[in-house]
């Protein structure tokens, strides 16, 4: 009889612990194709559905709040927020936040105007174009270009910092800039849908910075029960090419 009762109790215990709700807040922002409310008020884009794959795999909700790429980070250290996709590794996010992937690849490409005809073949040569180039605050281009931004001040102060790459495009067709920085996923889609990028084009064979970017959880709101059982649905949708499908797409 008292065998039973600690079955039953060990049954209950372990069925409770297993029913604890997974709920996962993911950070967007108004970024097509990444992110982008569809007609009903949705979120969709490549990087929604690759979450949203994830997630239902490791048998958690999910929702999504719109905010600002630095303001996401800053909430990812104090746990405001679960997650946030399309991260590059460094130090000093790994001391608040966990990865998982990689999610995919990425191509950090420069988008000039397109009656442009610049000579680029390294970073130094970003020093010769006459104006303006735009990059995302709080935004990953690579080492060699980190260091630079930290050891040349003529490097320096060709770059100018924002928060929001919405008007990117219209800032190259008035000339307030002379180029920006942005994936080649995102880049290639604004030319193609968006008219506001209709003088932008990809400037060819020039990487600021290649490299594989991952989803990241916050330790400070995910437990490590939780962060396992993302990791183990992780390797699942990846051996079942899942992920892979949905690229495919957006390419």
């Amino acid at each position: 009889m008292k065998t039973g009762l600690i079955l039953l109790i060990t049954l209950w215990i372990t069925g409770t612990a297993l029913g604890e709700n997974c709920h996962i807040r993911v950070r967007v922002s108004n970024f097509p194709p990444q992110y982008f409310q569809g007609e009903n008020g949705n979120w969709e884009g490549l990087s929604v559905e690759l979450s949203r794959i994830l997630l239902k795999e490791a048998d958690c909700t999910v929702s999504f709040h719109d905010m600002p790429w630095a303001r996401g980070l800053l909430s990812m250290k104090h746990g405001d927020i679960d997650m946030m996709t399309n991260l590059s590794v460094t130090e000093e996010r790994k001391q608040y936040m966990v990865y998982v992937g990689p999610q995919r690849d990425e191509s950090m490409m420069l988008a000039v105007h397109k009656s442009s005809n610049y000579q680029i073949e390294s970073l130094d040569d970003l020093k010769k174009i006459p104006g303006i180039i735009a990059i995302q605050n709080d935004g990953y281009y690579g080492r060699d270009f980190d260091e630079k931004m930290k050891t040349d001040p003529e490097f320096r102060k060709v770059f100018q910092k924002t928060s929001y790459t919405t008007k990117y495009g219209v800032q190259i067709s008035r000339e307030r800039l002379v180029a920006f920085i942005m994936d080649r996923y995102d880049l290639a889609y604004k030319i193609k849908t968006d008219p506001t990028y209709q003088d932008v084009k990809i400037y060819p064979n020039f990487f600021i910075h290649k490299n594989w970017i991952y989803f990241g959880f916050s330790k400070k709101s995910v437990s490590p029960k939780w962060l396992r059982q993302i990791q183990q649905a992780y390797e699942r949708v990846k051996t079942q090419g899942m992920f892979e499908k949905v690229l495919q797409r957006y390419q």
